[in-house]
């Protein structure tokens, strides 16, 4: 009984309290609601969109970058040029490597074969990274992707060994077309908006192109300075063209075969 009274007390006193809360009390956390989400609302409506310089020059960096960390690419690269100061000469011989390539007379000479191969290159991966940002083609990520480490490896092993018979543009062309479609494959997963595909795959091969330029900047006047010594045939292009060729075959390995024997990456 004395408990029941207790109860009672204290659910009157409780109405009492809330009868004589103002009524503005009641309201207030309802109102900050609300001007929050009006803010929110205001500030959404405001916002400015991207322009399309903006989205244009993102999608460069984005380009650059994807060069910067694409070791495949860069070594395929590296390969073409460590020997563009050179030229292929007399017989063809097997034995001892690079006996048969001999210094360029001229830096000029140099100068146009880089942009013989550059070019080529350049021409052929638009064609496929287009083609394939489109959607018009599609090849197995798998099979790309081995087809690369293949040609890094076949760039690699020219250096030392006369495998390559046809003209290097002719094959970097070859190569270049299954390049673009690696690079398609990096610009598709940045996200592509539907009906917004022309601006960011311009920027996106844009950006490869300053990565690619900028590769060449640095180790084509090198290899001009150094190209008629000793030193560069043997302690510079056999080395690094031996290591390139073995990594890339490492690289062949794992993605035909989808296996992870060094994990390094390409």
């Amino acid at each position: 009984m004395a408990l029941s009274g207790l109860q009672g007390a204290m659910a009157a006193s409780a109405a009492s309290v809330s009868a004589s809360m103002p009524a503005s009390a009641s309201t207030t956390n309802a109102d900050a609601v609300d001007v929050a989400g009006e803010v929110a609302d205001e500030a959404a409506s405001t916002a400015k969109p991207e322009s399309a310089l903006d989205e244009l020059l993102r999608f460069i960096v984005d380009g650059v970058h994807h060069i910067a960390i694409g070791t495949d690419h860069i070594l395929f690269l590296l390969s073409l040029l460590l020997v563009s100061v050179w030229r292929r000469e007399g017989p063809v011989r097997w034995w001892p490597p690079t006996a048969g390539w001999q210094p360029r007379e001229t830096a000029r000479a140099s100068w146009a074969e880089v942009l013989k191969l550059v070019t080529s290159f350049t021409l052929a991966h638009s064609v496929t990274l287009g083609l394939a940002t489109f959607g018009v083609l599609s090849p197995p990520s798998r099979w790309v992707e081995s087809v690369i480490a293949l040609s890094v490896l076949l760039a690699a092993l020219d250096n030392l060994l006369p495998l390559l018979r046809a003209p290097r543009w002719a094959v970097v062309f070859g190569f270049g077309l299954i390049h673009g479609f690696g690079f398609a494959g990096v610009l598709q997963d940045l996200g592509l908006e539907p009906g917004n595909i022309a601006l960011p795959l311009l920027g996106f091969n844009l950006g490869v192109e300053l990565g690619q330029l900028a590769l060449v900047a640095v180790v084509l006047p090198l290899a001009l300075l150094l190209r008629r010594s000793a030193f560069y045939r043997h302690a510079v292009v056999v080395p690094l063209s031996i290591g390139i060729a073995l990594l890339s075959a490492v690289w062949l390995v794992e993605r035909a075969a989808d296996v992870t024997l060094l994990g390094v990456g390409g």
